[in-house]
């Protein structure tokens, strides 16, 4: 037997762990991103409240990992996607999230000056065209 007939075999054997294994990693990634863009979106907007007690960036490297490790294990298949037809109420969601997306970065640079006007347009101009391109799937 040679070296990757025997991989090949423990691989087969270990399969189901590492189904479970991807399948824990995948909740901890959640969990974990929707733990650190709340605790973010508290440090941005109330002053920091808890830096004495809690650094932010631990929560940052263990979600890194986690996410690491999920996308290394996931081991799915490929899912054929539907054509999408993009509604009006899409556009002015899409819109509007960029709206909202220039107005929070006009808020964190707008100690910047001047040049924060035109920062937070065209990022929300960026935003708005990504989201788009994410809804078409392209």
């Amino acid at each position: 037997m040679n070296f990757y007939s025997k991989f090949r075999d423990n691989f087969n054997k270990y399969e189901k762990h590492l189904k479970d294994f991807s399948n824990f990693c995948g909740k901890i990634f959640s969990i974990l991103l929707t733990a650190y863009l709340i605790l973010l979106f508290i440090e941005q907007f109330f002053k920091n409240p808890f830096k004495p007690f809690f650094n932010i960036n631990v929560v940052f490297i263990m979600l890194i990992v986690s996410g690491s490790f999920y996308v290394i294990s996931n081991r799915e298949k490929e899912i054929e996607h539907k054509e999408y037809e993009i509604k009006r109420k899409d556009i002015l969601f899409i819109i509007f999230l960029g709206i909202i997306s220039s107005v929070l970065i006009w808020i964190r640079t707008r100690e910047f000056g001047p040049i924060s006007f035109y920062i937070s347009i065209v990022s929300g101009f960026i935003i708005t065209i990504l989201l788009y391109y994410v809804l078409k799937e392209e």
